[in-house]
C-alpha cells in the first residue's frame, strides 16, 4: 500500500488526466498570472509563488488549485502568511536561525489540528506527537507548536488577562518581571532570532534558558529597551524584577536592570529578588490582587490575575515583525486600548 503524503501529494509527483505532469501546469498556470496579473504575480520555482508588497496591499491570501486526475484528486490547499520582505505561500520555507527551517503549510495546519485536539482534551503530548506524525514536523517545528499554540481555552483565559496598555485604563501598583524570561527574548529581538507572536498574543522565541556565546553584548541594549518601554506606560508604583540566582553572572544582571530602572523611572520602587525557585516566588506575588506579570511562561500565566504583554510592547516598539503571527492565523484579536 503506498504511503500517504503527510498534506497532500506534492504538486512535483502528480499527474495530470492527460499524464501531463501537475509542474507544468503549475508552471503554465503561474505564467498565465504574470500576463493577466501584469507582473504581480511571480514564480521562482515549482512550490513558491509571491506577491510583494510593493505591488499588492494583502496580508494573507488563501489560494486553491484542485486537479484531477482519472484515478484521485489532488487537492493542493496554499496558504499565505506575510513575512518580513515579501508574502509567501506554497511549500515557501520560513527563514530560521537554525539549520531546521519551518516549512510554512504543514506549520499551518498541524496548528488547527493541535489546537483542535487540545480542545478535545488531548494532553498536549499526546496532541503534538499525533501532528508530528501526521505533518512529519522537524523538531523546531515539533517545538513551535508547544511553545506557542494552546486549547481554545487557555487561550482565551489569557486573552482575558492581559491589561490594556493605557495609563488610563491599568491603576495597578505592583510589576513583577520574569527576569530572565523576558530578558532573553529582548536578546532575541535584538539579534535578529525567531520571534513568534503566540496564540495568547504574547511574544516568544524558541532558544533555550541561557544566553548563547557572545550575546552579553546585547544586555546593555536590552536593559535600555525594556526601560524605554516600561517609561512609557509609567502607571506602575512599585516593579519587583525576579531572576534565578542558579544562573551564572545572575546577581550582576539583575542589579544592572534594576539600577537602569531606577534612573529612568524615579517616581517608581525597583527591587529585585534572586532565589533558586523564580517560577514559585513570581507565583506568589502573582496571586496578589494589585499585581501585574510580565511573563511568557504558561504556567506562571495560568496562576496570574493579570499579564503585562511586555515581550509584544517591545517588539512593537522596534517595529519588528514576527516570523508566524498566530492570532492573525487562527482569526484572533489581541487586546488594545479602547
Amino acid at each position: 500500500m503506498a504511503t500517504q503524503e503527510p498534506f497532500g501529494t506534492p504538486p512535483s509527483r502528480a499527474l495530470s488526466s492527460s499524464g501531463i505532469p501537475v509542474e507544468t501546469l503549475v508552471t503554465s498556470f503561474s505564467a498565465l498570472l504574470l500576463v493577466v496579473g501584469g507582473g504581480l504575480f511571480s514564480s521562482k520555482d515549482l512550490s513558491s509563488f509571491s506577491i510583494s508588497r510593493s505591488s499588492s496591499s494583502l496580508t494573507s491570501i488563501s489560494l486553491l488549485l484542485i486537479f484531477y486526475t482519472k484515478t484521485y484528486r489532488v487537492t493542493w490547499f496554499i496558504k499565505a502568511v506575510e513575512s518580513s520582505e515579501t508574502v509567501y505561500w506554497g511549500y515557501k520555507d520560513l527563514k530560521s536561525d537554525r539549520k531546521q527551517r519551518i516549512i510554512l503549510n504543514r506549520v499551518v495546519e498541524a496548528t488547527y489540528d493541535y489546537r483542535f485536539l487540545l480542545s478535545r482534551g488531548y494532553s498536549y503530548t499526546q496532541a503534538l506527537d499525533v501532528v508530528t506524525r501526521r505533518y512529519m514536523l522537524n523538531s523546531y517545528e515539533k517545538l513551535l507548536l508547544f511553545r506557542c499554540v494552546h486549547s481554545i481555552t487557555y487561550s482565551y483565559e489569557t486573552l482575558k488577562k492581559i491589561v490594556y496598555v493605557c495609563p488610563e485604563v491599568v491603576k495597578h501598583n505592583l510589576l513583577v518581571i520574569d527576569f530572565y524570561n523576558i530578558l532573553l527574548t529582548v536578546v532575541a529581538l535584538i539579534g535578529r532570532r525567531d520571534v513568534f507572536l503566540c496564540d495568547d498574543c504574547l511574544v516568544r522565541d524558541l532558544r533555550g534558558s541561557k544566553l548563547r556565546a557572545g550575546e552579553r553584548v546585547f544586555l546593555t541594549e536590552s536593559y535600555n529597551i525594556l526601560a524605554n518601554t516600561l517609561q512609557q506606560l509609567q502607571f506602575f508604583k512599585e516593579i519587583i524584577v525576579i531572576g534565578d540566582k542558579n544562573v551564572s553572572h545572575s546577581l550582576e544582571d539583575i542589579q544592572a536592570l534594576t539600577r537602569v530602572l531606577s534612573d529612568r523611572l524615579r517616581e517608581v520602587r525597583v527591587s529585585y529578588i534572586l532565589t533558586s525557585k523564580p517560577d514559585a516566588t513570581t507565583i506568589d506575588f502573582a496571586k496578589m490582587e494589585n499585581s501585574v506579570v510580565a511573563s511568557t511562561d504558561s504556567v506562571i500565566i495560568e496562576k496570574s490575575h493579570r499579564i503585562l504583554p511586555l515581550t509584544t510592547l517591545v517588539l512593537n516598539n522596534m517595529k519588528i515583525k514576527p516570523l508566524l503571527d498566530f492570532p492573525q492565523l487562527l482569526g484572533l484579536s489581541c487586546p488594545e486600548c479602547p
